[in-house]
């Protein structure tokens, strides 16, 4: 949130959305027809969402680690690696001390 709208107490948001029905947005129970351009759709919430980079980052290597461990032939150099790796991030990661993050990416770095 912008640090001007922060000191006003007031910030106003345009929402983008795509809305279908549990079986998409057929008029006249056609699934190929294009969709009813006057059927309106209720946002009963929406959340603001700071997202946190660096744990996406963490995210992504353990994901590639993991990927690497599944794909790999097994027994492989690589392979267990990887899965050392991972299980040390697994170790290190405190979901309550985002500094755990930094660490656990350092030790993501030892297989990527």
């Amino acid at each position: 949130i912008p640090h001007d709208a922060v000191k006003a107490g007031k910030h106003e948001f345009v929402i983008e959305t795509s809305c279908n029905g549990m079986f998409g947005v057929p008029w006249n129970g056609d699934t190929i027809a294009p969709p009813d351009m006057n059927r309106y759709f209720k946002l009963d919430t929406a959340d603001i969402v700071v997202p946190d980079q660096k744990a996406w980052g963490l995210l992504a290597d353990f994901s590639t680690l993991r990927e690497i461990a599944d794909t790999l032939p097994g027994n492989g150099s690589l392979q267990n690696k990887a899965i050392v790796v991972a299980n040390s991030i697994m170790n290190e990661f405190d979901p309550n001390d985002k500094s755990s993050i930094d660490r656990s990416r350092k030790i993501a770095e030892e297989a990527l």
